[in-house]
């Protein structure tokens, strides 16, 4: 019986482990690993759960699945977080960073908008799926919206990429002068996502800001809904098939991650820096470690709970970040949910941590 649960031990970790590897292999030479990081917070429950049982039997063995659960501490911090917010400096500096939606295309969501930025009163936005339009379905505004956002919120400097030739793209707003600026990933082809970046001057220092999207996996409304409700049809096919279109997914992703990877040690990188993205992966995939080896993540910091910024019927995820590099002290974090986005925003109050 020992060594029969000693087997049936073994096996249930698997999953664990595999999600653990996530962390070295990308998914263009194996799926398996990221896919299984994706449910990583289910599968941390399988050694403690063996943890209780061989406490009875052999305490050897309890010991092994003990020392598996602290192993995984840092996927466990990278999704709960218990932390006292500091003193706000008088310096600090408050970053925004939202996945827009597109606002729907709707003008009452451009007006709810308005209303939060002012709200808000951020020293730097970043926004993913921003639109700049005067058109939002079959409403016309006179200003768009960068105007009318720079307006309420003191913006004095904007730097926007057109990804889509619907006025769908990136867009960053600063209130400190954007000194330098640049796009990381093509935009000579239409696309829904990529990268770009401002240098931006502010306290004597240059701060490099990061605006990243990595793919969207673009389901259909069939497949949205079916997600929801945790049915596709055909049962059988419809899953493989969503799996292959996540898997190409990842591959985008991969080409995208190694086109900022060389980006940020050739061109010239300011010492101070700041990531706001939208990856569209959960913190324990491939992407997020990637990230993580060069910035820290402001929700890790400072962040209180799970820190939820995307829901997907019964599935929540944490798929926006904040990340800050060296010489930055985090002092507060949070994710707050809009009107007008699918996503939460999410933000962070930062400051050079020599002031």
């Amino acid at each position: 019986m020992k060594r029969f649960l000693l087997v049936v031990n073994g096996l249930t970790l698997l999953p664990l482990l595999l999600a653990d590897s996530a962390y070295v292999i990308p998914p263009t030479e194996w799926w398996v690993p990221n896919f299984m990081a994706y449910f990583i917070t289910y599968w941390l429950w399988i050694p403690l759960i063996w943890i209780a049982l061989w406490l009875l039997i052999d305490f050897r063995i309890a010991l092994l699945n003990l020392l598996l659960f602290f192993a995984n501490i840092p996927n466990l911090s990278a999704n709960y977080q218990f932390s006292a917010p500091s003193a706000v400096h008088e310096r600090s500096l408050k970053v925004i960073s939202l996945n827009l939606n597109a606002l729907s295309y709707r003008v009452t969501f451009l007006e709810h908008l308005i209303d939060s930025v002012r709200a808000w009163n951020a020293d730097i936005l970043c926004f993913q799926e921003y639109p700049e339009r005067h058109y939002f379905g079959h409403t016309f505004v006179e200003e768009l919206p960068s105007k009318q956002i720079k307006k309420v919120g003191n913006y004095r400097y904007f730097y926007f990429v057109e990804l889509m030739p619907t006025g769908f793209g990136l867009a960053i707003f600063s209130r400190y002068p954007i000194i330098n600026k640049g796009s990381v990933t093509p935009t000579h082809v239409p696309v829904h996502n990529g990268i770009i970046f401002a240098d931006i001057r502010l306290y004597g220092e240059v701060v490099r800001v990061y605006n990243v999207h990595l793919q969207s996996y673009s389901f259909s409304v069939k497949e949205r809904t079916a997600l929801k409700n945790g049915r596709l049809q055909p049962q059988g096919k419809g899953y493989l098939r969503l799996l292959r279109h996540i898997v190409q997914r990842w591959k985008i992703q991969y080409t995208q991650w190694l086109r900022l990877k060389f980006h940020r040690t050739t061109a010239k990188t300011p010492k101070y820096t700041i990531v706001c993205s939208d990856l569209n992966n959960p913190p324990s995939s491939y992407f997020y470690w990637q990230f993580r080896r060069y910035w820290q993540d402001a929700f890790v910091e400072k962040g209180w709970g799970r820190g939820f910024t995307y829901h997907l019927g019964p599935l929540k995820y944490r798929i926006d970040f904040i990340f800050a590099g060296k010489g930055f002290y985090v002092e507060r974090y949070r994710s707050f949910p809009v009107p007008f986005s699918d996503h939460h925003a999410v933000e962070a109050l930062l400051r050079f941590d020599f002031h």
